[in-house]
């Protein structure tokens, strides 16, 4: 799984599985799983950066268990977006 902060969410997606970036493109397919909007770049930065901590990666593992069981995608590389609502 991979957390992101983003303007463009279909932009990133695609450029994750088109290979475009040296991380992602060695687990390709990504599906997107979760998103979530906040009404600035600096509160979704700092969201971003909860979710790749421990405490963060335990809360998204509690959120999306349900998904994760019910998957019927063979491949298990999930994207996840950070997303600010409002421009730079």
């Amino acid at each position: 799984m991979t957390t992101s902060f983003t303007q463009d969410l279909e932009k990133r997606l695609k450029e994750h599985n088109a290979g475009k970036s040296t991380y992602t493109k060695k687990f390709i397919p990504w599906k997107l799983i979760y998103r979530e909007e906040t009404g600035s770049k600096e509160i979704a930065l700092k969201l971003e950066k909860y979710y790749k901590s421990s405490a963060g990666r335990r809360k998204i593992k509690k959120l999306l268990a349900p998904v994760a069981q019910q998957d019927t995608c063979p491949t298990k590389q999930w994207f996840m977006s950070v997303k600010a609502g409002l421009p730079d």
